[in-house]
């Protein structure tokens, strides 16, 4: 199992490495490789992996794939309805494809998403 942990973090890491230089397609193509590796079994499982997909999800979106950039966006919100940074960088990719009222929903749930944590953090 430590090798797949190793796997999962190093691939994850590099792909950070390249995005933190700019070097955004390989960034992508090895974001990719991390989530199709998949982060190995533990509570941290799904954050590691949703950080993965986000982090591919932005790549994309820089190189203006929307569509694709999109598709990730939404997995993401599939699997957590309260991913706030994914909800907004969804509503970038539908305004970027002139998909006006999709953009002002996913606008309408990342305040919906703040105002409850607003609220869950005062109580």
């Amino acid at each position: 199992e430590l090798a797949g942990s190793v796997s999962f973090d190093a691939t994850f890491n590099h792909a950070c490495m390249l995005q933190a230089l700019n070097r955004t397609a390989e960034a992508s193509d090895t974001f990719q490789r991390a989530v199709e590796v998949g982060a190995p079994p533990g509570p941290q499982r799904q954050r590691k992996e949703a950080d993965a997909q986000h982090n591919w999800g932005l790549t994309l979106l820089k190189m203006e794939r929307y569509e694709d950039a999109g598709l990730i966006f939404e997995s993401i919100i599939n699997d957590e309805p309260n991913a706030e940074e994914s909800w907004a960088a969804l509503g970038v990719c539908m305004a970027n494809l002139k998909q006006e009222e999709a953009a002002l929903a996913c606008q309408k749930q990342v305040v919906k998403i703040r105002a409850m944590k607003e609220n869950f953090s005062v109580e």
